[in-house]
């Protein structure tokens, strides 16, 4: 079983926050948000959990779930596409719905060696390259 690692976009303040107690927000088992130790009813739509797919980028970054990446294959044109959780692992969104696997079930499955990866940004921070993805 892979690590469990996030990353959570804090809506208000409008920055990346990084997951654990060295950032002061967490999340339990249940899936509630405590910030600075604290649990409140909106937490749970001011902050948006981010979960890492257990893959990195072709320069060692962590990719998670509302990364903007380049996709590199063999297969495939080189393509912009979006990280995104669907059914039962992470896959690539494409603009005509259709979707690349990258995990099933939150393990990897092979599909690291198909494709190669590079971090451009995230859906949050970047919002522009959404619009040059479609």
């Amino acid at each position: 079983m892979r690590e469990m690692k996030y990353r959570v976009w804090d809506t208000v303040e409008k920055r990346m926050l990084i997951g654990g107690a060295d950032d002061c927000i967490t999340v339990d088992m249940e899936g509630l948000i405590y910030y600075l130790g604290e649990f409140r009813p909106e937490y749970q739509e001011r902050f948006v959990i981010l979960l890492w797919t257990g893959l990195k980028d072709k320069k060692g970054w962590q990719i998670f779930e509302g990364d903007i990446v380049n996709v590199e294959s063999t297969q495939l044109n080189t393509t912009q596409e979006v990280v995104k959780w669907v059914d039962s692992g992470f896959n690539l969104k494409k603009e005509d719905m259709q979707y690349i696997p990258m995990s099933m079930g939150g393990e990897l499955r092979g599909y690291e060696n198909i494709y190669t990866y590079e971090i451009i940004g995230n859906i949050y921070e970047k919002p522009k390259l959404m619009k040059e993805i479609k």
